[in-house]
């Protein structure tokens, strides 16, 4: 192998350090930004038993003072179905709900209270739960962290072997 081939080949070795850090890097931004562009949402979910004479469910939310739901006033929740989520097709098995609450803000702790309201229209309010929007997911911080470090490890890397 010649002098020159021999360079060619520390040149591109070089610049492959370099892409696969640019490329970490990359990989780190696209994490953080999907993470932090991720509308926040409180995802309430329930489950029945039966449903015998139940035509479906509200949901009613309230902002959490004192971090205690109960101490919430029933008149201080707000109806944030638009429609009544419908009961399931079979009355005797029950089912599993979920309901994604999207007009929440990030931080902030909600109370829930779920409402049964029968065909007869008489309705039942369940006891109330707390919900919080969860923030951020620390596996992608970590993951989009050693995604930097890599990167910015391979990107020194390939930059120090093309000075010298």
């Amino acid at each position: 192998m010649n002098r020159q081939t021999a360079t060619a080949a520390v040149g591109n070795s070089n610049r492959l350090y370099i892409i696969l850090g640019l490329l970490w890097l990359g990989l780190a931004a696209v994490i953080l930004f999907s993470e932090f562009r991720r509308p926040a949402t409180i995802v309430i979910e329930w489950e029945t038993e039966t449903e015998f004479d139940t035509a479906g469910f509200n949901i009613y939310r309230s902002v959490v003072t004192d971090n205690d739901c109960k101490a919430i006033d029933a008149s201080n929740y707000d109806q944030i179905n638009d429609e009544l989520i419908p009961s399931s097709a079979d009355p005797s098995s029950g089912a599993t709900y979920s309901f994604e609450d999207k007009n929440v803000e990030s931080g902030l702790q909600y109370c829930y209270a779920l409402e049964d309201v029968e065909f007869g229209q008489r309705t039942e309010r369940h006891p109330p739960f707390q919900g919080e929007v969860q923030q951020v997911q620390w596996l992608a911080l970590l993951i989009a962290a050693i995604s930097v470090v890599i990167g910015l490890a391979l990107l020194v890397s390939g930059l120090k072997r093309e000075v010298t």
